[in-house]
């Protein structure tokens, strides 16, 4: 009822004056005392014949005083009621989404003063929806939700000049976070508050910079579905606040943005490393302009020390991605902080100007050996690990290799190997499998070589069909070659490679190739000798995509004969006698007549495979201008068909079987290598070609070891850790360790984050840490058991960063992909008339001249009336007395 007035607590002053008349004529009433009087009895039997109509011009006259004194109270309390008084005007409910991620710390200098988005968003909540809705005719309430924690609402239940006061207080606490969220989980909170408040009016506002990254493409279906359900449809209505800048015009449907650069990664190439060991960084830095940078500077950090021998400039970075490369030592055993950063623009964002990695440091890196061979077999040369021992102790230094025999992997202490190295192990028993799966899963590395004790049934089943930590099933192993076939491959005049690497994208093989880019290095891989191997059938090997990779294998040496139906059937399908082909057939022909001696020659297959790599990549003689080229006929979209065949043929009789192939299981990694790691099998490690083995070895176990995706944790993602409760107290304690320069205070250092307590998880130890809010590295520090009861401490250390690949995009979403990701949005800038259209003024009586006319005629009929029920001597008569 209240709300009928705009001033409602007048109406009930009102209220009550209304019966003031009416007191006032019963008082009057009680004043006088009937007297008995001859002259007057007279008169009222006079009076007593109208007394009726007298009684009714009397109450007349009381209802038009009681009516004059019920307008005014009208006119006072602003009644804004519908024309007969009996509507009941609807409230209205503003829901307001902020936007208080990473990408909304975009800043720029206007007139001398920094400005950001978040800073003018907050100004525009205020000035824009607040005061506007203070100034609306109906009841005005809001309800504001930030987009990294839809869980809490700040409520206003009535918009009003100190409520606004207290939402500008509460306004200047909150600060934009550093996190990437979706607006769903947003849209979903708001829906939840309109729905708990049915009797208002529905508006919804979103206040953000509107990048394209989050309004268009595959995120504009599902913000078209989920907004008009939130606000009911037609019933209510959407505005979209845009407070970046430059402002959008009017007369353009895109926006301009301030463009932005920053760094997307920084990883170490091991996350273990020893003290003095150079340790290579690959930090990727992010163009999201449409115009190349010049000379970058990349500012190395370690410990909060600046490491100018690590630093580096990159003079050219165009738009899209770019990665360089520095080297730092550490001297500090423990876990180390290494902070990359660059320049931050003049306009754009700076979080993501700094990227943090986390290392530990130990004083040698120990490596885990198990091989089923005593302890006086693994110092012979035809040992499995001989070689690699030699490797890891001498030739690479800083390594401490441990070799132990298989029932240490029934130990719980296998989280202390960054590396383990599985040589040449006939089987797993149950319980060393599953807490070599644990370990893997838990980010440890594993390299599996087989040799003549592997059970080839066991690895089979470990595979699991893609399921398990092997990367592949595997038959039993192939019988040792004869002379013959030895002499055959070892003296090939042609020099065939003996292993082929597949492709340069893997880390292993990238780093090899990185600085070889016409793979000299290969040259080592023709004088490779493999004689066994346990091949892998492929018909029941279905590696996925980006989880299991051959990284190389071997020649197929089947017989050529296997092979010369399919490849006369390819010959056949070349059209040699089609008038429309005329210019490409004498050289098509050409290379039929050579693949047929290639097949009459009875050569080996990698001979075949040559001579179909040369019809597909021919090209024409630059130094001859009419010269043909059949990458013309091959670009033909008729003869794309026949290409792919062709390509899988030669795909097929040039590869044999996997030799070495890469896995990722849970957050670890698996390097399986199906021949022997010693020289039992092989001379890879022994041979002419060692200087391969060598760095192959090497850049495995960086891999193995490296951080993987752990080092790309994006700030507010949660962080699993799992651990043997028989190794481990309950009891884990958090830190955040923030970047300490040299001149710091004394006492500086790791911030308590307070103790977390585990939960039981199976046979494990389980905690979820979820509380990573700002960007930098967090220590965890458990308790190993002694006895049964705590004792030293063990540390792990975790970088979250920035998500610069989804939040450092700053260009903005058009209007037309606004429209369609939000249907019926009305779209505005700050001040450009929100606060306008918000106010929704209903008119009151004040403002109705009829109203005026009414109060008019009621008073001139009330004293008209008055004077009339009054007693008044004529004129003639008053003359007369005088």
């Amino acid at each position: 009822m209240l709300s009928l007035f705009l001033n409602p607590f007048t109406m009930i002053a009102g209220t009550a004056l209304v019966l003031s008349p009416i007191i006032i004529h019963l008082i009057n009433r009680l004043r006088y005392r009937r007297v008995p009087w001859a002259a007057m009895e007279f008169v009222l039997k006079s009076l007593k014949k109208n007394r009726r109509k007298l009684i009714l011009k009397q109450l007349l006259l009381l209802i038009l005083r009681c009516a004059l004194v019920l307008l005014i109270g009208l006119l006072l309390a602003r009644y804004i009621g519908s024309a007969l008084g009996f509507g009941q005007p609807r409230g209205t409910l503003h829901v307001v989404l902020l936007d208080d991620t990473a990408s909304m710390t975009d800043y720029w200098r206007e007139d001398g003063v920094t400005k950001s988005t978040f800073g003018q968003s907050k100004k525009a909540i205020v000035d824009d929806i607040a005061a506007g809705a203070a100034d609306a005719g109906t009841s005005q309430a809001i309800a504001l939700i930030r987009l990294t924690n839809p869980g809490e609402t700040y409520h206003v239940d009535r918009v009003n000049p100190q409520s606004i006061a207290d939402l500008q207080a509460w306004l200047d606490g909150v600060k934009p976070t550093a996190l990437h969220v979706a607006l769903l989980p947003a849209i979903d909170a708001a829906k939840k508050v309109f729905e708990s408040d049915v009797q208002n009016k529905r508006v919804l506002h979103v206040v953000s910079d509107f990048r394209a990254k989050d309004w268009s493409g595959p995120a504009s279906e599902a913000l078209a579905k989920a907004v008009p359900d939130a606000i009911d449809g037609k019933s209510g209505s959407l505005h979209l606040l845009d407070t970046a800048h430059p402002p959008r015009s009017a007369s353009r449907a895109a926006a301009l943005d301030h463009g932005n650069v920053g760094i997307l990664d920084l990883q170490p190439e091991t996350r273990i490393a020893s003290r003095h060991m150079p340790v290579e960084f690959a930090v990727a830095l992010a163009n999201f302009t449409p115009s190349g940078r010049k000379n970058v500077r990349v500012t190395v950090r370690v410990n909060g020390q600046v490491r100018e021998d690590a630093s580096l400039s990159v003079l050219e970075m165009p738009p899209g991605e770019t990665t360089a490369t520095f080297i730092a030592t550490f001297d500090r055993v423990g876990v180390n902080m290494v902070t990359a950063s660059i320049e931050p623009d003049e306009a754009g964002l700076m979080v993501d100007d700094m990227r943090y990695a986390a290392i530990e440091v130990r004083e040698k890196v120990p490596l885990l050996f198990v091989t089923a061979a005593d302890e006086a077999g693994r110092v012979k040369q035809e040992a499995d690990g001989f070689y690699l021992r030699a490797l890891f102790l001498e030739a690479a230094k800083g390594f401490d290799v441990v070799e132990r025999g298989p029932q240490e992997l029934e130990q719980t202490t296998l989280e202390r190997y960054p590396t383990i190295f599985l040589l040449n192990l006939p089987r797993l028993t149950d319980k060393a499998r599953a807490n070599v799966e644990s370990y893997v899963r838990n980010g440890g590395g594993l390299f599996v070589a087989l040799g003549d004790q592997a059970d080839a049934d066991f690895y089979t089943r470990w595979h699991a069909e893609g399921k398990g930590a092997f990367p592949v099933p595997i038959s039993k192993a192939t019988e040792p070659l004869n002379d013959a076939q030895r002499f055959e491959r070892m003296f090939d005049p042609a020099l065939p490679p003996k292993a082929y690497p597949r492709g340069d994208s893997h880390p292993v093989l990238a780093r090899i190739y990185r600085d070889d880019r016409n793979r000299e290095v290969n040259t080592y891989l023709k004088f490779l000798f493999v004689d066994r191997y346990l091949p892998v059938p492929r018909a029941r090997w279905s590696p996925e995509p980006g989880r299991t990779e051959e990284l190389f294998t071997l020649p197929n040496y089947r017989s050529i004969d296997d092979y010369k139906e399919p490849a006369q059937k390819l010959l056949a399908r070349l059209p040699l006698d089609d008038a429309k082909f005329a210019k490409f057939r004498d050289k098509l022909r050409d290379y039929q007549r050579r693949v047929r001696e290639t097949l009459v020659a009875n050569r080996p297959l990698y001979a075949l495979a040559d001579a179909f790599d040369a019809l597909l990549l021919d090209r024409a003689d630059a130094s001859q201008p009419n010269a043909v080229n059949l990458q013309e006929y091959w670009s033909r979209s008729d003869q794309a068909l026949l290409k792919t065949e062709v390509q899988r043929f030669i795909e097929t009789i040039r590869y044999g079987d996997p030799l070495l192939v890469a896995h990722t299981f849970g957050h670890g990694r698996v390097l399986a290598l199906t021949t022997s790691a010693g020289s039992a099998w092989n001379d890879w490690a022994s041979g002419p070609a060692r200087p391969y083995w060598v760095m192959l070895m090497l850049e495995s176990q960086k891999h193995l070891s490296s951080v993987g995706a752990d080092a790309n944790r994006a700030v507010g993602s949660a962080l699993q850790l799992t651990f043997d409760p028989n190794r481990y107290d309950p009891r884990l304690r958090r830190f955040f360790m923030p970047e300490i320069p040299p001149d710091a205070l004394p006492g500086a250092g790791p911030v308590d984050q307070g103790e977390q307590v585990a939960q039981p998880s199976g046979n494990k130890l389980a905690y979820v840490f979820d509380d990573a809010r700002v960007p930098g590295v967090y220590r965890f520090d458990l308790m190993t058991k002694i006895g049964g009861e705590a004792a030293t401490a063990e540390s792990l250390a975790y970088a979250f960063n920035v998500d610069t690949a989804a939040e450092g995009d700053l260009r903005r979403a058009s209007r037309d992909e606004l429209a369609t990701a939000a249907p019926g949005m009305q779209l505005h800038a700050p001040g450009s008339g929100l606060a306008r259209i918000l106010k929704d003024r209903k008119s009151d009586l004040s403002e109705s001249p009829w109203f005026f006319l009414t109060l008019l005629f009621l008073l001139i009929a009330e004293q008209a009336l008055a004077v009339h029920l009054s007693y008044h001597v004529r004129g003639d008569a008053r003359m007369a007395n005088a």
